[in-house]
């Protein structure tokens, strides 16, 4: 190419290829077809770094000869075995012998370095920079013979003798006036394609260096500024810079732009697709930056320049730094005190230790930041240092050290012109439970960061990508536990009303389904419309069930209790405490210790809430009403009435003709009573949901507090099978026919009445009169008379089926939309 006033490459294309890209010998073909490709659009230069693994081979070798450990020879034989290999399947038959020759000389380089750096069992940072080089200088050579292979003629340009950098070993700086002097009138000259070594340079005197972490990267920028390049284009194994990690978040997307600053914000802060130094020489010439994906070509790439286009929102993405650690230094001696900050990181950069996060409170009292774990001994021993004559004082007081952090960063030019962002993430890290140790914003606002435990980073990150860029809706992620007469209605209830509530914005995923077998799960969504044939599906253990909603990042997780087991309840502070909201029928949680209800109260009210409108009166809205008259002010006196619409069921029927044993017999068969019927006309269970009804209300009963009147004479009735207990049941009709004919001489009916007030509680079967409002009752009606200061003269009455799976179902049911609302 002869040489030229224009810029030397005009339309010029710097293409740069990383580790991952060149894994192995097939994928090596692939990026020489794509550099081929578009060289025959115009002018093309390519930038590879080593092949995928190779610098770790090598980093290790040094480390083995450094320690005089002879199995640095293994590995160099490991490396030889790799390249020599990789020169058959690539380069023609024809050039095989002269690539070959270049890669021996190459790793009879390296043996020489070794084999001195074993022998003074020491490797400088200058010979380290030698031995590092040799990964990208082998894999040019062989990323050429590909080219050539393909038809393209290239050969390999080792950038030691085109970026002059200064001898900072390991780190090198680039003189950029030598190194254009250098670079312009060698691309100017050459003919053949250029496959240039990333990552390394060299000093005026000839030694080799490198360029630091991302220097391939900044060997590409560098170069496409210098040339004028129209593009450079980054090669990955991914779809462009993605907007969260996808193998965290599963909804991560590509971004179609960005700008540099966004690009250097989020790659600081975890986004390994550029280092952000690399980005500098293109921010600063306007060279546009492009990052595609050698797996996927048709992925037309993130686009990066000064102005980017408008994204989803405000924010473009968030990032993420796995493990940091986390120190806070603190103290009187602090406040007011000019140049403490000075000495505090002043005393870690002459120690080259690496602040990644600042923070400080606006009372200088404290001030807290982070730096990378395996720097973290060495950094409180030199700011105890720094600190000690305040420290002997008292004024301030030892590092506090939070180990095992991790940092997340929202990043996004146009945050600064939005409110409201930090509110929406911070809301949602509460919502979910996650403690924020330490926030930072800069002034320019393009991103907030923020410090959380590792156990915390991937449920945030997946919840503050959701809140900010999923589409607003009402979706709930259900978890059902219990498959009986309840749960089953439940289920049909829901799928019945599925198209309707998706109508409104609604969307019910039933995510996990508990019975006494096991558990299905499945986050995506199990089949609601076949859940009896899924029920019965391969299980897991039910423990699973409640970890899966406990880990879930979903913003809205319902767990359903639909059984009447203690172990399941035994679950529900976890699930609170994780912001898991609870609905449930099971009435034996909130019916034991005053404490643990106030507990479970406290726990809802700080979370997604606990929601146990069945444990009484099946679907009748009883607890809701006493629960709003309290809170806007009333008084309870007194709360009575029928609440077992099963002995409800049995009264009614007793007094209408029926023997018990017969009333009893149609119960069951109706689905109105436990499995096991004794539950029922023990009284234990009326007495549970009038301990409720008390705790509701406002007075502190415990379940032993209750008097009981069995419902059944007599004694023994516990101790027989249920079988059996159906063969005697008839021993007390006569008993039951004797006291109906009692009441009915008097005008007055047989009701199984509770009643609690503030000094009483009881449960018992009484004859009531005509005027009494549960005298009128039918079925399996409930009837609970609420008197109060509002309501002293007329009684506030609910009334209703009070019991029957479908009504109680259909309570469930309204308690989850319930929860759904509130969230």
């Amino acid at each position: 190419m002869s040489a030229s006033s224009e810029p030397p490459r005009a339309g010029l294309h710097v293409l740069k290829f990383g580790g991952t890209s060149l894994g192995n010998s097939e994928r090596v073909r692939e990026v020489a077809s794509i550099i081929a490709t578009q060289s025959e659009k115009g002018p093309t230069v390519a930038v590879v770094s080593a092949l995928g693994h190779v610098t770790d081979e090598l980093v290790t070798a040094s480390e083995l000869a450094t320690a005089g450990d002879e199995r640095y020879g293994a590995r160099l034989r490991e490396l030889r075995e790799l390249h020599l290999k990789s020169v058959e399947e690539l380069a023609r038959p024809e050039d095989q012998e002269g690539v070959a020759k270049s890669v021996e000389t190459l790793l009879a380089g390296l043996d020489e370095l070794l084999q001195g750096v074993s022998l003074v069992k020491e490797c400088t940072p200058r010979t380290q920079d030698g031995v590092l080089s040799v990964g990208e200088r082998l894999s040019a050579i062989l990323v050429a013979a590909a080219l050539r292979a393909h038809g393209t003629e290239a050969e390999a340009c080792d950038a030691k003798d085109l970026i002059v950098t200064d001898a900072n070993f390991g780190s090198a700086n680039v003189i950029l006036k030598t190194t254009r002097e250098q670079v312009v009138p060698h691309f100017e000259q050459a003919a053949p394609l250029q496959v240039v070594t990333g990552f390394i340079g060299g000093t005026t005197t000839g030694d080799t260096t490198t360029l630091g972490r991302g220097g391939s990267d900044y060997t590409a920028t560098l170069l496409g500024a210098i040339l004028e390049a129209e593009v450079v284009e980054i090669w990955t194994d991914v779809n462009g810079v993605m907007s969260a990690d996808p193998r965290i978040v599963q909804e991560a997307f590509s971004l179609e732009s960005l700008n540099y600053d966004e690009l250097m914000e989020l790659s600081h802060w975890g986004a390994k697709v550029m280092h952000p130094a690399a980005v500098q020489p293109a921010r600063e010439s306007g060279l546009p930056i492009l990052i595609r994906n050698t797996l996927n070509r048709d992925f037309e790439g993130t686009e990066v320049q000064g102005v980017a286009a408008p994204g989803r929102g405000p924010v473009r993405g968030i990032a993420s730094i796995n493990d940091v650690s986390l120190l806070r230094l603190e103290g009187t001696g602090l406040q007011g005190a000019p140049g403490t900050a000075e000495r505090l990181f002043g005393a870690l950069a002459r120690a080259r230790i690496s602040v990644i996060l600042i923070t400080q409170a606006s009372s200088e009292r404290s001030i807290c930041f982070a730096v990378e774990p395996h720097k973290l001994d060495e950094a409180v021993e030199l700011i105890h240092e720094a600190f000690e004559l305040e420290r002997a004082a008292g004024l301030v007081e030892d590092l506090v050290v939070e180990r095992r952090c991790s940092i997340l960063a929202a990043v996004g030019e146009a945050m600064r012109e939005s409110p409201g962002i930090a509110g929406r993430i911070f809301d949602v890290l509460g919502h979910h439970r996650v403690n924020v140790r330490a926030i930072a914003q800069g002034s320019s606002e393009i991103n907030i960061s923020f410090v959380v435990t590792q156990d915390d980073e991937e449920r945030a990150l997946r919840a503050v990508h959701r809140a900010l860029f999923q589409p607003e809706g009402r979706s709930l992620r259900l978890y059902v536990t219990g498959v009986g007469r309840v749960g089953a209605a439940l289920l049909d209830q829901i799928e019945a009303q599925a198209p309707i509530l998706r109508d409104s914005g609604v969307e019910v995923v039933l995510a996990g389904l508990g019975r006494s077998k096991g558990v299905v799960l499945d986050v995506e969504g199990l089949d609601l419309s076949d859940w009896r044939r899924v029920a019965e599906s391969e299980m897991t253990d039910a423990a699973e069930m409640i970890q899966t909603a406990v880990r879930s990042d979903h913003p809205r997780r319902v767990f359903v209790d639909a059984t009447a087991s203690q172990e399941v309840t035994e679950n529900y502070e976890t699930l609170l405490g994780a912001g898991v909201a609870v609905v449930s029928a099971n009435k034996l949680a909130f019916s034991e210790t005053m404490e643990r209800f106030q507990t479970l109260k406290r726990l809802g009210a700080q979370g997604m809430g606990i929601f146990f409108e069945t444990t009484v009166g099946a679907g009748l809205p009883i607890l809701k009403t006493i629960e709003d008259l309290v809170a806007t002010g009333d008084t309870i006196d007194r709360v009575e009435g029928v609440l077992s619409g099963t002995v409800g069921f049995i009264s009614d029927r007793l007094m209408g003709g029926a023997t018990f044993s017969e009333a009893l017999k149609e119960a069951d068969d109706l689905g109105f009573t436990e499995p096991d019927p004794r539950e029922d006309l023990g009284g234990r269970d009326v007495a549970r949901k009038l301990v409720i009804l008390g705790r509701m209300a406002g007075f502190s009963y415990e379940l032993d507090d209750v008097h009981i009147e069995p419902l059944l004479p007599g004694e023994g009735w516990t101790d027989i099978s249920v079988d059996e207990f159906w063969k005697r049941l008839p021993e007390v009709d006569d008993h039951f026919t004797e006291r109906r004919e009692k009441a009915l001489e008097a005008g007055n009916v047989l009701r199984y009445l509770a009643s609690v007030n503030n000094e009483h509680a009881s449960v018992r079967m009484t004859e009531v009169g005509p005027g009494h409002p549960c005298a009128s009752l039918a079925d399996s009606e409930n009837l609970v008379t609420i008197i109060s200061t509002r309501y002293k003269n007329t009684p506030l009455v609910v009334r209703g089926p009070g019991a029957g799976p479908d009504v109680t179902a259909a309570g469930v049911f309204a308690d989850i939309l319930r929860a759904l609302a509130e969230s």
